[in-house]
């Protein structure tokens, strides 16, 4: 008898790539992107990329570039590219570091601040209406388990090195 998600090759049954925990999380933050790209676009007129640049401003700013690519564990180019784009619709604004010309700060203008302010309670809303799926405890524990998965990722990370 096959296990789920298994195929049968041959007389053998390989596990399948939709097995691995790595692809299941891609099928979900891909099923929620395209739902989420769609709310930004209408309701706030950025995308999601964009929304969440904003949203790790508004608890970071004024930041550099690098800072907040570690702080978002993402890559300092999407940071600046978003941040472009931003600063052409007057969400953000950018400066150089006055004691490091090659470093770039960013900050919120308060036109940023305000879609942020406004646009948070959807933000919730749209979680807590996932999240609903899950009872108090499942909730807890899911929490408690991306936390260790997060951890461990780190680890592994390290432990394979550059």
């Amino acid at each position: 008898m096959q296990a789920k998600g298994q195929m049968l090759v041959g007389n053998r049954s390989e596990q399948s790539y939709k097995d691995l925990l790595t692809y299941q999380l891609l099928v979900l933050s891909n099923t929620l992107g395209k739902g989420t790209t769609r709310f930004y676009a209408k309701r706030l007129n950025v995308s999601l990329a964009q929304w969440r640049l904003i949203a790790a401003l508004a608890r970071n700013a004024p930041i550099t570039v690098n800072a907040l690519s570690s702080e978002m564990s993402t890559d300092k180019g999407w940071i600046s590219r978003t941040a472009a784009a931003l600063a052409e619709k007057g969400y953000l604004s950018t400066r150089g570091d006055e004691n490091d010309a090659r470093k770039v700060i960013l900050e919120l203008t308060t036109k940023g601040k305000a879609l942020y302010r406004e646009s948070f309670p959807s933000v919730m809303q749209r979680q807590e209406k996932l999240l609903s799926a899950l009872s108090e405890a499942e909730r807890e524990a899911f929490e408690r388990a991306l936390t260790k998965l997060q951890h461990r990722a780190n680890e592994m990370l390290n432990e394979e090195g550059p």
